[in-house]
């Protein structure tokens, strides 16, 4: 499980897909209808543009979700059961899907993240968050 980022562009017309073209979710390993939708949309990018790299990306959201949830599993393994039990069992299946295919509305993702340890993913959230995407030339935490 990792979010190191994929390279999706391997040369001129050549293009990394499933696995190394990104598209495993970091944070759980799903892949099989994100392969799926991205075959999709590399199809309909050659039919429309005459090369494959015009695909959709995710709303960021789900970048940091992933980065987030690594971050709790890295620091607080022994919790990880409990957090999934507590998503699969709170949460309908088709929420869980539209997150795991990142189609689900910012509401829905919200409703998904308050069925989990609360102060655990807004601690690690804002540790991500500092640590990844804020301007470098700041104090540690």
């Amino acid at each position: 499980m990792t979010d190191h980022p994929q390279r999706r562009r391997a040369g001129d017309r050549i293009m990394n897909i499933g696995t190394r073209g990104g598209q495993v979710k970091a944070s759980s390993g799903y892949a099989f209808s994100r392969i799926q939708q991205d075959a999709r949309s590399i199809a309909a990018s050659l039919q429309t543009h005459g090369h494959p790299f015009h695909v959709p990306k995710a709303p960021r959201r789900y970048e940091i979700f992933d980065a987030t949830m690594l971050h709790v599993l890295e620091r607080h393994g022994g919790k990880g059961a409990r957090v999934f039990l507590d998503l699969f069992s709170k949460n309908p299946i088709e929420r869980i899907f539209r997150f795991l295919d990142e189609e689900g509305s910012l509401w829905e993702n919200m409703q998904l993240m308050a069925t989990v340890p609360r102060w655990l993913f807004v601690r690690a959230g804002v540790q991500t968050l500092w640590r990844r995407w804020l301007p470098v030339n700041r104090p540690a935490l």
